[in-house]
């Protein structure tokens, strides 16, 4: 306020700030306003300087705390020494903060509220774990393993005479209780997942091709311009928000979906001049669709209804009369906007085609929407996630939760697992998972030991081993094969080559040294300790690898209590300050993406851009303004130094100079 005042009133100076004295003074209020303002250091043509943003708002609080867990996350996996790649990282992190917002914004802009707070719990607390615990708590006391058919549990047998629980049939009811509302939960939480989360990992993949296809070297495919112009139509007419909702191109998608189906959107506001109709400011959104058709049936719908078309699929049950126009070479090229947004769209589809497979499955996609029932077959969606975790956990808890109601309840112990992903756990899990190809080759070396051994057993030793021990024809060598097995068998175990040669005979004197019973005890004792070494070492390798995980943790955390993450500058350099802190920065790439276009500023438009291509030169690796300051404030104090000797240098020639003229005039008279 102050600084608008300034600027809209410049002769009359500070004069203009007198009527906001009262505020700028008032400590409880600057206190406020401070609290809501955030700030953040950028580089901007090389030149550090402040950017100051209005803090973004929640619905949920603990959206806060989450958003801290998650950049503390980042941290920790992030590489320290490297401040490209941390950073790098870091923008990374802040890109999917803000995509798992904007996500829970429009399911709740689309339900009327925040996000379901039935699908929060179900993501962080993980219910049916729990009902599984207590599924599995019930078979271990009551199942029967002897019960008839092949143990299946189907739907007629939840009774009080099921045989599958012998002990307490009454369990029959519960399990059953049980078992459906653990099928609801996983059906619901796969549906909440592909409204909310799905979008997420939908825009991160695309970001992730983008940034590839930007990195390579690649070549443009003549034609595709002209291909997304022919397919695309653009709706004018748009208001920036309604009910005090954003636009978005979800909306908009879902809006336009009834005349073919869409394959990519675009919103942008148009400023007055761009747009070569009128000279107000419009908001327009550039709809492709997968076929040409569309764009006929868009236009006669739109000269069904007077000229306009009615959008009813807004959010809040809006209804918005809009224009709809056809394109062509001539209209985008007199609109800049237009001519982004149309880039844009190529730029998107080139990223698509550069994927060979990908762009095989969108085409099947493409033939599939002509059936009545191709829409539902998501070709292009399954095939982007083929190897995605997250869906295919969310699957398998589906499928894993039907097949313990009607085929075996055991199947219920897969979402025990579950717990491997507890915060807790997450370590230990990867120091035994980590360094899988070190445990690889120790087992490797350990199978060759054995093999070794299992030979020299078989072509000498064979008549010590013990043929009752195993129920193997000929006993544990009988040839190399058994032999090989056996032998890997107890090396892994640890257990030594006791267990197939029970009998000993040990040395009575010296001549009993050099007899072939004394050489298999030998044998045995080394197969012993080569077994022991190799156990010994998989176990130092995980405690290794746990210790070293731990330690990470520990540097990290002591690296973000002494050093500032963003500038890598020492806290005893400069200390912590709010303009350099992490959270500003996450809040800064949350309020860039909910700013409209017609209130972005020039800064924020630069640095969006370069978030959006993976740029970090705008962030301030190993600077900081306060340290720029402090030594530019040097740098005046060593000028003013020199300028000082130089002026006393002067003065001592100049007073030599006139003594010299003195002793001149002197000698003359």
């Amino acid at each position: 306020m102050a600084g608008k005042s300034l600027e809209d009133n410049p002769k009359y100076g500070d004069s203009v700030l007198d009527p906001l004295m009262p505020v700028l003074t008032d400590l409880a209020t600057m206190k406020f306003f401070s609290e809501r303002v955030g700030q953040c250091q950028v580089i901007r043509d090389g030149e550090l300087e402040y950017l100051f943003f209005p803090m973004p708002m929640f619905r949920d609080p603990r959206e806060v705390e989450r958003i801290e867990s998650t950049m503390i996350r980042v941290m920790e996996q992030a590489p320290r020494d490297d401040g490209v790649q941390k950073l790098q990282a870091m923008l990374e992190g802040m890109n999917e903060i803000t995509a798992n917002i904007k996500s829970n914004d429009v399911v709740a802009d689309v339900a009327g509220s925040r996000v379901p707070a039935f699908y929060d719990f179900c993501n962080r607390k993980q219910p049916t774990m729990y009902f599984s615990f207590v599924i599995c708590g019930m078979l271990s006391v009551s199942f029967n393993d002897q019960a008839s058919g092949d143990n299946a549990l189907n739907l007629p047998g939840w009774s009080l005479d099921a045989e599958t629980f012998s002990r307490e049939p009454i369990i029959a009811e519960y399990f059953g209780f049980f078992s459906v509302l653990h099928l609801l939960i996983s059906v619901y939480r796969f549906f909440c997942w592909t409204q909310i989360r799905f979008p997420v990992l939908q825009g991160m993949y695309k970001r992730a091709a983008r940034l590839a296809y930007l990195r390579e070297p690649h070549q443009d495919v003549p034609g595709v311009r002209d291909d997304i112009i022919e397919r695309s139509i653009v709706a004018r007419g748009l208001p920036h928000e309604i009910k005090g909702y954003e636009i978005s191109e979800a909306s908009v998608k879902n809006s336009f979906q009834r005349f073919g189906a869409v394959s990519s959107t675009r919103v942008a506001c148009v400023p007055p001049g761009d747009d070569v109709d009128t000279d107000q400011l419009v908001s327009w959104a550039l709809i492709t669709f997968n076929f040409p058709n569309a764009v006929k049936k868009a236009l006669a719908k739109q000269e069904a209804e007077d000229g306009l078309i009615r959008m009813n699929r807004f959010q809040k049950g809006a209804r918005i009369p809009v224009t709809v126009r056809a394109i062509d070479n001539d209209y985008v090229n007199s609109s800049p906007t237009l001519a982004a947004m149309i880039d844009s769209s190529t730029q998107e589809l080139l990223i698509i085609r550069s994927d060979t497979l990908f762009a095989l499955a969108e085409d099947l996609q493409e033939k599939l929407n002509l059936t009545p029932f191709g829409k539902y077959i998501p070709v292009t969606t399954i095939y982007t996630f083929k190897s995605d975790p997250e869906l295919l956990d969310a699957m398998a808890d589906i499928g894993m939760s039907i097949m313990g109601g009607l085929v075996h309840p055991l199947c219920y112990t897969f979402h025990l697992f579950k717990m491997l992903k507890l915060d807790g756990a997450v370590i230990v899990v990867t120091s035994m998972t980590q360094n899988v190809d070190r445990l690889s080759l120790t087992i490797a070396i350990c199978l060759l030991f054995a093999w070794v051994f299992s030979i020299s057993g078989l072509l000498y030793f064979k008549e010590y081993h013990d043929e009752t021990k195993t129920n193997n024809e000929g006993g544990p060598c009988a040839n190399l094969m058994t032999c090989f097995f056996s032998y890997s068998y107890v090396s892994l175990m640890a257990s030594g080559v006791g267990a197939w040669v029970p009998s000993n005979t040990f040395p009575v004197n010296v001549t009993d040294v050099m007899t072939k019973d004394f050489a298999a005890e030998l044998w045995e004792i080394l197969f012993a300790m080569v077994a022991m070494f190799v156990v010994s070492i998989i176990t130092g390798i995980i405690c290794d690898t746990f210790g070293e995980l731990r330690g990470n943790q520990d540097e990290a955390k002591n690296y973000r209590l002494t050093t500032n993450f963003v500038t890598n500058i020492p806290f005893a350099t400069i200390p912590e300050e709010k303009s350099t802190h992490y959270l500003q920065y996450a809040n800064l790439m949350l309020h860039l993406a909910r700013r409209r276009e017609s209130q972005i500023t020039p800064l924020e438009k630069m640095v969006r851009d370069k978030c959006l291509d993976g740029d970090i030169s705008w962030m301030p690796d190993e600077r900081c303004i306060a340290l720029e300051a402090d030594g530019d404030g040097d740098d005046i104090v060593e000028e003013l130094t020199t300028v000082k000797q130089r002026l006393a240098s002067i003065e001592k020639l100049l007073t030599g100079l006139a003594k010299d003229e003195d002793t001149a005039s002197t000698s003359d008279l």
